[in-house]
This record gives structure tokens, sequence and C-alpha cells, in this order.
């Protein structure tokens, strides 16, 4: 797999600081998530990710409030009522996916194929305006990471689940069944989008989520493509 990155150059625009609310996956009470090529479990490695995130934000002028820290198993719920009292302006999940077909292999599972981000955002909202925004919000933080060299998933193993966005590569809207729809796109009263940070089952893509400049790489995207959109 080739990932190249590109300088992500510092806006010269002031930005107002977007209020960011960042969520690890997972980490709630029984849910650790995927295990990753790395055995790693999905809520420990986005926990990770998430704290450099968190500190990359707040250089760029960010005001950052995470969903959980090391040792915390936070409810799903508490996420979403804290993301309202906070008054964030976005809600940002990071997950790391994994693609069908499961391998029967037993252990840390090792595969080659569907590394890439992919972007996913919801249409069920009370509020109208909504489901306008949180594509607004994908898409932008698809075209940032694009233009940082990220490379999208083209959704070969997502099927009708989620819907590709005609404009924007690596972005996809929810059409699950309205009862299996993910929480966190549906329930945030603010624009939230879940990012698939890369394919967890993809070694040597896994490794490249661990490096410095992939999460600065991220780090400015995710800044620039909400301060864009305020």
């Amino acid at each position: 797999m080739t990932l190249l990155l590109t300088a992500l150059a510092c806006s010269a625009q002031a930005h107002d600081a977007p209020k960011i609310f960042l969520d690890p996956g997972h980490g709630a009470s029984g849910n650790p998530g995927n295990e990753s090529a790395l055995c790693v479990s999905e809520q420990d490695a986005m926990l990770a990710l998430a704290l450099k995130v968190e500190e990359r934000l707040l250089e760029r002028g960010a005001r950052v409030e995470l969903a959980r820290r090391e040792g915390e198993l936070v409810s799903y719920d508490d996420r979403l009522e804290a993301a309202k009292t906070w008054d964030a302006d976005v809600f940002v999940s990071l997950h790391s996916d994994v693609r069908a077909p499961v391998p029967e292999d037993e252990g840390c599972v090792s595969v080659e194929d569907g590394e890439g981000f992919s972007i996913l955002w919801g249409e069920d909202a009370e509020d109208a305006t909504l489901p306008g925004r949180r594509k607004d919000l994908a898409r932008a933080i698809g075209t940032q990471m694009a233009r940082s060299g990220f490379v999208p998933y083209r959704g070969d193993s997502y099927g009708t689940l989620y819907v590709e966005d005609e404009v924007v590569p690596g972005v996809f809207v929810d059409r699950h069944e309205p009862h299996q729809r993910i929480k966190m796109l549906r329930r945030p009263v603010m624009p939230s989008v879940l990012v698939e940070t890369h394919h967890a089952w993809v070694a040597d893509e896994a490794e490249l989520w661990r490096h410095p400049v992939v999460v600065v790489a991220f780090a400015d995207a995710l800044f620039e493509a909400v301060s864009q959109g305020r």
C-alpha cells in the first residue's frame, strides 16, 4: 500500500476557534471494537489517536473536548449529552474499519486489500437543517483529507448499507434500516460524522496511522474542514 502525504500549509486566514467534540470510537462498557492486525483494540487505538489529534488541534487554535480519556468507559448517551452541554460546533467520532468478508483465522487478522478512509454521515434528524450540515461537514473533511494525500475507500464491501457521495470520494451516507443506524450519526444536535480512518486489518495502514506526520496531516485537515464551514 502506498499513501503519499503532502504537507498541508496552515491557512493564512484567521479563524474563530472552532469547538470540536472528538469521540474516540468504542470505549463503552463491553464494546472494545475490532482488533487490528497489530493486535490492538479499536478503543485503545482510537484513544491514542484522539489524544495526538487533540494536541495538534489545540496548537492550531481549536477548542477540543474528548468524549473519554485513559481508563474511562463512557456510555454513548453520556457522550451525546456532554457534546450538547459543551455546545460543540461539530461531533467527530474516530474509528478504524474492518471490511467483510471476515476471515476465519483466529487471533489478529491480516489482509491485503481494502485500505483507505471513509467518512459516514446520517440523514435522520428532528432538525431539518442537520442532514445538509452533516453532509457539508463530511464532504469538507473528505476533501481536505484527499488534498493531504489520504486515499479514500471506494466502498467495495459496503453494498447498499452505505451509499457513496456523488461529489466527494470516500464520503458515504448511512442507509441501514432505521433501527440499525449509527447513534452517533443521528442523535447529536450539532453536525456529526464518523471517520473510519483506515482498515484495521491492513497491517501497513494500521502502522501508518501511528506516525506523527500522519496524525498531524489528519488533524490539520480536520481543523481546516471545520473552520472553513463556520
